[in-house]
């Protein structure tokens, strides 16, 4: 059943390879739900405060509460392997790798990550919702999964895996000739 489920989402997705792998769990050590992890301060990360109202959200519901945000985001950071700088800009240009939040314009989109992310959260919903629920669950039951950002990317900025190139045509078979008559 697990190999028709990988048949079923490489056909689905030219990205996919079939595998599908479960998403990580977060650390233990990740703050509180409804703080963010910031600035470090002698190897200590001390947690920011997060705004109750958000900005700019274009997929993800208005109405999303700050748990299920920094749930999601979490859960975006660890599926890519990537950190909140990758998509979100910081501003203040010495921060190269993140590490204050309370620098960060969230609500920007002058990351063309932020972008990426956007379209390929669209097409996970959609994959989801038009294959996976309407098509294979049906066949499937509960043993259908929804792809996630972990199905492709597994902890990684950008997948390692690309779908297997067509096989080559097979080689003509040569003609038989035909048996020449005896006289």
């Amino acid at each position: 059943m697990r190999k028709f489920h990988a048949l079923a989402l490489s056909a689905a997705l030219v990205l996919l390879t079939g595998a599908v792998a479960q998403e990580p769990t977060p650390s233990p050590q990740t703050p509180a739900a409804g703080q963010s992890s910031g600035q470090q301060q002698g190897g200590v990360r001390r947690a920011l405060p997060i705004p109750d109202k958000f900005t700019n959200l274009q997929v993800l519901p208005k109405d999303i509460s700050k748990d299920q945000l920094v749930q999601t985001m979490r859960g975006f950071a660890t599926s890519t392997g990537t950190r909140c700088i990758f998509c979100h800009v910081s501003k203040d240009p010495n921060d190269k790798e993140g590490n204050d939040l309370s620098k960060f314009d969230f609500a920007s989109d002058a990351n063309d990550h932020k972008k990426i992310a956007r379209a390929m959260l669209i097409m996970t919903q959609n994959i989801n919702k038009e294959f996976i629920q309407a098509q294979i669950k049906p066949l499937m039951g509960d043993e259908a999964e929804n792809v996630t950002c972990f199905t492709c990317h597994q902890g990684k900025k950008h997948p390692q895996h690309k779908a297997a190139p067509p096989a080559p045509p097979a080689p003509p078979t040569p003609a038989t000739p035909p048996a020449e008559k005896k006289q």
